[in-house]
């Protein structure tokens, strides 16, 4: 391959902050949520004008068989997931990020937040209430 790769970004993704929703504060969100901060980090030290504006939905707490396998610590069991890694990161890396661990209805939860214009989705997890809001009928409203 010859030449630089090139990315082509919708010019709002230039302008303002990249609203990302993060469903499940475990295995899955509890690895993704430091680099989404390390990745906000870049974007405003390479001059980006708002990096990333991130809310985090997980009704979960954290018990001890999720210590170790997951992103938590022995004093964190019996905590909101969602809190605890928010807190964390918004401490460690200076973002403003919100949790929301009183969320029972996934399906709920997207449906508010895709009124305020939501831009990016990412999350997986395994319980029942949260696959729900993820089917493919819910997605495509948040575009």
């Amino acid at each position: 391959m010859t030449g630089a790769i090139r990315y082509l970004l919708p010019s709002r993704m230039l302008e303002r902050s990249w609203n990302v929703v993060v469903v499940g504060a475990g295995g899955t969100g509890s690895a993704v949520l430091p680099s989404l901060a390390r990745l906000h980090h870049a974007m405003l030290e390479l001059g980006h004008p708002g990096g990333i504006d991130c809310t985090v939905f997980d009704d979960d707490t954290v018990s001890p068989t999720n210590v170790g396998r997951q992103g938590f610590y022995p004093n964190d069991v019996g905590e909101y997931k969602a809190s605890l890694i928010v807190n964390r990161l918004n401490a460690l890396m200076g973002t403003n990020w919100r949790a929301d661990p009183a969320i029972r209805s996934g399906r709920a939860a997207l449906q508010r937040r895709s009124r305020d214009r939501l831009r990016r989705y990412a999350g997986r997890s395994g319980r029942d209430c949260w696959r729900g809001a993820a089917h493919p009928g819910v997605l495509p409203r948040l575009r």
